[in-house]
């Protein structure tokens, strides 16, 4: 409470009492007491704003803004008020200047009180005009440290309002940038609308609920995760030697070969890699890596195809690479055209082998074909939610 005026005789004795009672309530004035009390009670508060918004900055900061706001966000968070510790060590030396203040008050609020009452006491007159003075000197003291807190306070403000505009900012929608809305089950249609409020509108407060114009809707398509293509087709195999057979020539056994080398129907497996980095580029469905076939016309279980293409989805693609066969081979000492001994079996002349040669071909992509006659109408999906739109 205030050191309130009292009813004394002016004793020539209690003019130094009187002269630094003067000069302490001009200092301490009954506002002034009401505003420290308010103060120091909200520093705790203070402190915790600091380092909120301290954390919000460093949130923020692995975050997509607007470039506007991420300008003005970058000046608010490399202020010095949001630097750790700043806040906290002027916050504590208010918070102990008041509390030295309250009590010196104390102190000088009982010994005006003795001094008062015994005027002719000079040692008692004394230490309340000095008890006056250092109350009035600490009084100043917290007024500084509270000027030095003032603009931290001010900008911790401007600080909350910069990051709460950039909070709002954050993955929203943008002329011209490209933005994650979620990721769906299948191919589709994507709309997403958008409530359209001019800028000017929204500051004069134009309620938008009631303006027929007020969103805005796009469409885009949703790409499919393709990665896979299946497809049929025709090959030519080659690089391969004669298969050994056993043939007679004038009632003799003779080994024969029955060329490998013919068009051979294969089922093709394709992985498009290029598709799983960018799934929506068109040319990535160029490159088909790794291609397995199945042969169609002749046993899939001694053949064997794996190779690389190119192509284009929906359409077809042309590949090739390495054939293996797993088949009979002449032994060493054997060859096409010789007569078989008649002490020796075809058996003993011949032994299974892995044969390596190559394969080329051509194929398409059958249901490319038949959506080019049956086209796919894909559902409409919202955007945001994901859910199919009637």
């Amino acid at each position: 409470m205030p050191i309130a005026p009292t009813e004394v005789a002016t004793a020539p004795t209690l003019q130094p009492v009187l002269g630094a009672r003067s000069l302490y309530l001009g200092v301490v004035t009954p506002r002034f007491l009401e505003s420290l009390s308010g103060l120091l009670a909200e520093l705790d508060e203070l402190e915790v704003i600091a380092r909120v918004e301290g954390q919000w900055c460093d949130d923020m900061d692995r975050m997509t803004v607007s470039p506007s706001s991420r300008t003005d966000l970058t000046a608010s968070c490399a202020g010095s008020e949001l630097r750790r510790g700043v806040v906290d060590h002027a916050v504590d030396a208010l918070s102990n200047a008041g509390h030295d203040f309250d009590g010196k008050h104390a102190v000088a609020r009982d010994a005006l009180i003795v001094a008062m009452a015994h005027p002719s006491d000079s040692p008692a007159v004394l230490a309340a005009a000095q008890a006056l003075d250092q109350a009035r000197a600490s009084a100043l003291y917290a007024i500084s440290q509270a000027l030095l807190l003032q603009p931290m306070a001010k900008a911790l403000s401007l600080d909350a309002l910069v990051v709460r505009a950039a909070i709002a900012s954050t993955n929203a929608l943008r002329p011209g940038l490209p933005s994650y809305l979620g990721t769906y089950d299948a191919a589709a249609s994507g709309l997403v609308e958008i409530d359209a409020v001019p800028l000017h509108m929204e500051a004069a407060g134009v309620d938008a609920d009631h303006r027929e114009d007020s969103s805005a809707s796009f469409r885009f398509a949703i790409v499919g995760r393709h990665y896979l293509d299946l497809e049929a087709g025709v090959g030519l195999t080659g690089g391969l030697p004669q298969i050994p057979t056993l043939g007679t020539q004038g009632g003799a056994n003779v080994l024969q070969g029955k060329p490998v080398d013919e068009f051979v129907g294969l089922a093709l497996v394709e992985l498009e890699p290029l598709r799983i980095p960018w799934p929506d580029r068109p040319l990535a469905g160029v490159l088909r890596f790794p291609v397995v076939g199945i042969p169609l016309s002749r046993d899939p279980t001694q053949n064997f195809f794996a190779g690389a293409g190119v192509g284009w989805t929906g359409v077809g693609s042309i590949t090739g690479g390495p054939y293996l066969l797993r088949e009979l081979s002449l032994r060493d000492g054997f060859a096409a055209g010789q007569l078989l001994p008649t002490s020796t079996s075809f058996d003993a002349a011949t032994h299974p082998s892995l044969q390596v040669g190559y394969f080329v071909s051509a194929s398409i992509d059958l249901m490319g074909v038949f959506r080019l006659f049956v086209p796919e109408h894909p559902p409409t999906v919202d955007a945001v939610t994901g859910l199919e739109r009637r």
